[in-house]
């Protein structure tokens, strides 16, 4: 498959590649979705596994954990390097 796709309903499948992609009500993806175009997702994203991201990511809005106190950022083995914040604050 090359070029655009477009979706108006649902899109099954086991893997997706494509160039660029537009969904307009969902997908769903028991394996893997890659691609080399752009991604742009109004709405939501769910997943029950891992995301992993190769460059930066960018955010404009507020990242949360799904339940207050249960969430860390990084690991002992996986520590971030620098950190810019404006503020922070903890308990």
């Amino acid at each position: 498959m090359s070029g655009t796709v477009f979706v108006t309903n649902t899109l099954s499948a086991s893997a997706i590649e494509a160039g660029n992609m537009t969904y307009h009500t969902s997908m769903i993806a028991t394996s893997d979705i890659s691609g080399s175009g752009f991604l742009n997702i109004v709405g939501g994203i769910e997943t029950q596994g891992n995301v992993g991201v190769t460059g930066s990511l960018t955010v404009s809005g507020s990242i949360y954990p799904s339940t207050a106190g249960t969430s860390t950022l990084g690991k002992q083995s996986n520590k971030w390097a620098t950190l810019y914040v404006n503020d922070i604050s903890g308990s």
